[in-house]
């Protein structure tokens, strides 16, 4: 069974302005490989709940998604954000497919939430240096499509 952070992670390598950054392979889940080397993305849910109206829910769902952009340098990491905002600057809807075969997911629309503070952490090989990391946080409203 799939979720929709597979989804959203096989749509932002779908999008060669994020993938001539990260590569194929560089957008995880709540968190990279500690053996990652920088640029990367992860993304993380933050919070959601239904969308409801006086007659019950209406089979959406609004969560906040965290796509955080790390990169060797606040410049990259600054270069990726733009990349990703981009990617979900959607207003129309948008199927997400996680995988082949899976159930696919209709984002009705996003918005960019806030951009969070900016961010830099210790390397985790040992030595002094630091990555850079930006936080845009994206309220995104979904649903599923039929299989």
């Amino acid at each position: 069974m799939a979720i929709f952070r597979e989804a959203l992670m096989q749509y932002l390598l779908s999008k060669s302005p994020i993938t001539s950054i990260v590569g194929t392979s560089g957008v995880w889940g709540f968190m990279a490989p500690q053996e990652e080397v920088p640029p990367y993305i992860t993304v993380t849910r933050v919070a959601g709940d239904t969308v409801k109206n006086l007659s019950g829910t209406n089979g959406y769902i609004e969560e906040f998604w965290q796509i955080n952009c790390w990169g060797p340098t606040d410049a990259v990491s600054e270069l990726l954000m733009e990349k990703v905002i981009d990617a979900l600057d959607l207003v129309a809807p948008t199927t997400m497919s996680p995988d082949a075969g899976d159930t696919d997911y209709i984002v009705a629309n996003t918005m960019l939430d806030n951009l969070g503070p900016d961010d830099e952490q210790w390397k985790r090989d040992g030595s002094q240096n630091k990555i850079s990391r930006k936080l845009p946080t994206f309220r995104i409203k979904r649903s599923r499509a039929a299989s």
